[in-house]
């Protein structure tokens, strides 16, 4: 079973917030600790977090215990998006990374990230709902999403300036302040 403790712990261990994992996992998986994906390229795609077999190998995981321990997948995905952050810096790009190595697909899969952060597909406008990809275009969201590491200072964080894929309806690109809170602080729905 998973739970609250599970997300907290592995965001603790590798200075992520919950709020994000427990976000990836509803994208990825919609929280279904058996969740099984075969992808197009043969590889799979395994439990909550959906931790794909390329990283079998590499970590010296075990498959099965990915699909039967939940907490063991939740701290697997998050050593992942560590590795993501190490590579990429604190912002989107390394949320994006998770999931897709092309820089488009990362975009997007950010997009589906801050949707589920934000807990809806739309962003209130003032009295009516717009998309959220429309919403962007006209403000500068502020999402915790990510907090240094404690080996790490604050001064690291850097803001990501991804360019977004081309399409009419869609940005040029999007800019997120990244700012650090405590666990427990400001923007955390435990």
């Amino acid at each position: 079973m998973v739970t609250a403790f599970c997300f907290d712990q592995a965001a603790a261990q590798y200075g992520l917030s919950p709020r994000l994992l427990r976000s990836i996992a509803m994208v990825e998986s919609g929280c279904r600790p058996s969740a099984h994906h075969v992808n197009t390229n043969g590889s799979t795609d395994l439990g909550l977090m959906q931790v794909n077999s390329s990283w079998i190998g590499r970590l010296g995981l075990d498959s099965g215990r990915l699909l039967r321990d939940p907490c063991y997948n939740v701290m697997t995905g998050a050593q992942i998006l560590r590795q993501c952050v190490d590579r990429h810096g604190y912002g989107w790009e390394a949320v994006g990374c998770y999931n897709a190595l092309s820089h488009g697909k990362r975009v997007d899969y950010a997009w589906k990230i801050l949707r589920a952060i934000k807990g809806a597909s739309s962003v209130p406008n003032g009295d009516r709902e717009v998309s959220s990809k429309a919403a962007m275009k006209t403000m500068e969201p502020s999402v915790t999403i990510l907090k240094p590491a404690p080996s790490s200072s604050g001064s690291e964080i850097e803001k990501q300036h991804p360019k977004v894929a081309t399409g009419r309806d869609r940005p040029r690109s999007f800019y997120f302040r990244v700012r650090t809170v405590s666990m427990a602080g400001e923007g955390e729905n435990p």
